[in-house]
């Protein structure tokens, strides 16, 4: 990340996000505040769940959600890929071409109901009244 945090150094129209190791939630909070503090950028862009279909809800994560309050920065949930277990489950599977299971899995239906799910997940597991007590 030092290489992007060279090319906004200086720059008035330019900024980054970190990228997160969020299947490692300890050092996910290590690079973020690295990444705030030293290098100055001003968040962190995160995938709506870890790669191993786990969600940020959970006690694992209220470190990096306590983090990013102190920090006072935004953390943007993007769309991913279905987790290996959702993609297995055969969830978006039919009788059609292997591409069509892999649009709605993504772009044309999973990406947004995964992202949603991630935000009810987080609610539901109080990050957003937790992390101010």
């Amino acid at each position: 990340m030092s290489r992007l945090a060279a090319a906004i150094k200086g720059e008035k129209r330019l900024a980054a996000f970190a990228m997160l190791p969020m299947d490692e939630p300890k050092a996910a909070v290590s690079e973020l505040r690295r990444c705030v503090q030293e290098l100055g950028f001003l968040g962190a862009l995160i995938d709506s769940h870890a790669l191993n279909g786990v969600y940020y809800e959970g006690a694992a994560y209220r470190e990096f959600w306590a983090t990013a309050h102190e920090l006072d920065v935004p953390i943007y949930i993007h769309p991913t890929w279905p987790s290996e277990q959702v993609a297995k489950s055969g969830l978006f599977s039919g009788d059609y071409d292997k591409s069509i299971d892999l649009a709605m899995g993504a772009f044309a239906y999973g990406w947004h109901a995964d992202t949603a799910i991630s935000f009810l997940k987080l609610y539901g597991g109080g990050i957003s009244t937790t992390i101010h007590s």
